[in-house]
């Protein structure tokens, strides 16, 4: 994988989703209709293949239709697996960026803390993918159509370093928040240091006076 570079300025949100979009149906698109690219590669037939008898050559090419039918059959197992897995981190991407924007102006460290969350869990899902899509070009080798992978690898990349740049992006905005909840919690503070200073001169006053404090009797 190239190296990610962070965007200067912010993407906005639709950026972020409609890459994510386009990056899905690709992948899917990929899936669906061409498998991943795979398709099984026949041995090649063997130089002095005319001069084999007609019985070697029948029970060469039985043994031929057996190992790719073992091999097709392990291959089919091996890409069920990873196609759930795949469409699993496509979701958790998709619903994670639509998570994040539920708090798009976040008034409490809770909701700052929630966003940043969802854009993570976005963030690992991207990264997932791209592991398992190097996955399966690495288990299946030249059982696969290596080009795809150049079309689905710069989306991913791309998805990263927007989703990183979306969360630089937030990092003002959530030390403003933790700014206001910090002087939020000095005053309820305050405000408890005022009452609880006030009823002691009022209990003082009443003791003094002989008086006694209904509302703390």
């Amino acid at each position: 994988m190239s190296r990610v570079s962070v965007p200067d300025r912010s993407p906005s949100k639709f950026e972020v989703k409609e890459n994510a979009l386009e990056l899905a149906r690709q992948i899917r698109e990929l899936d669906i209709v061409r498998n991943f690219g795979y398709k099984i590669r026949m041995a090649q037939i063997p130089k002095n293949w005319n001069q084999w008898s007609e019985e070697s050559q029948q029970k060469w090419l039985e043994k031929e239709a057996m190992r790719i039918e073992k091999l097709r059959a392990w291959d089919k197992g091996y890409l069920d697996g990873q196609r759930k897995k795949i469409n699993d981190q496509i979701t958790d991407m998709l619903i994670n960026i639509e998570r994040a924007n539920r708090y798009k102006r976040p008034k409490t460290i809770e909701e700052a803390n929630r966003r940043l969350i969802y854009q993570d869990e976005a963030l690992g899902a991207c990264g997932a993918l791209l592991i398992l899509l190097e996955d399966i070009m690495h288990t299946l080798g030249c059982q696969i159509d290596k080009n795809w992978l150049t079309q689905i690898d710069p989306l991913i990349e791309k998805e990263i370093a927007l989703i990183a740049g979306w969360k630089k992006s937030d990092a003002e905005m959530r030390k403003a928040v933790y700014r206001v909840e910090a002087e939020r919690g000095r005053n309820i503070i305050r405000k408890g240091v005022e009452e609880a200073g006030e009823n002691m001169v009022l209990r003082a006053i009443f003791t003094a006076l002989g008086i006694e404090n209904e509302g703390n009797s």
